[in-house]
């Protein structure tokens, strides 16, 4: 009776949340197949490399940050109800941390990447400028977004999984038909990818304040 009775409380976790883990692998490779296909194996090269430039530090900075805010906001929400505090104290420590890298891509990213790597990823700076935007919006949302599993909130969280799946086929394709220069593919898969980011901020903010002002 007890484990049945635990299944049926967590049961959310199976439905929704392993499809989600399997749409976000899913979604991390829509980009490369969408350059290839659109732009061409440079174009991908360049994409590639500068995600996993502009997704190093990110990744460094936030699993740090990310494992003190899953405990204490959890703790918080067990025992008062709500995690509003930790989670407006952990928005300003990642936007503090993020505003500086994102100011730099944004203005500066093609002369750093031409200086540091040479003449031949000038585009790759370029893209980096694009992409700085999503990583900006990242690097904040992805850590806050935790309150979503706290909340018991899984199956906004899986629809929002799909909604990516969409922007991002979306933007690639009004892309290609807009564009003929393919690099702004990636500005419009950026600021796509930036607003359902936004979703998860505004909706995580409502879900810390607690059960009773969820919408």
């Amino acid at each position: 009776n007890k484990f049945r009775e635990i299944a049926v409380k967590y049961k959310n976790l199976v439905l929704y949340s392993t499809p989600s883990e399997f749409i976000n692998n899913f979604i991390n490779q829509t980009p490369i197949f969408f350059l290839q296909k659109f732009g061409g194996a440079t174009y991908v090269g360049n994409f590639t490399f500068t995600q996993r430039f502009l997704g190093l530090p990110q990744q460094c900075l936030s699993s740090a940050i990310v494992d003190v805010f899953k405990q204490k906001a959890s703790e918080a929400y067990n025992h008062t109800g709500n995690c509003r505090a930790i989670f407006v104290k952990t928005f300003k420590v990642l936007t503090g941390l993020a505003i500086i890298p994102f100011i730099i891509s944004l203005f500066f990213a093609p002369q750093i990447f031409t200086f540091v790597f040479g003449n031949k990823w000038t585009d790759a700076g370029v893209f980096a400028q694009f992409l700085g935007i999503m990583f900006f919006f990242r690097s904040i949302a992805s850590p806050l977004s935790y309150v979503y599993f706290i909340a018991g909130k899984m199956k906004e969280d899986f629809f929002l999984h799909l909604l990516f799946l969409a922007v991002t086929s979306l933007a690639f394709y009004v892309g290609n038909t807009f564009f003929s220069d393919k690099k702004y593919l990636v500005l419009l898969y950026s600021v796509a990818y930036s607003a359902v980011y936004v979703i998860y901020l505004v909706r995580s903010h409502i879900f810390s304040k607690g059960k009773i002002v969820i919408l």
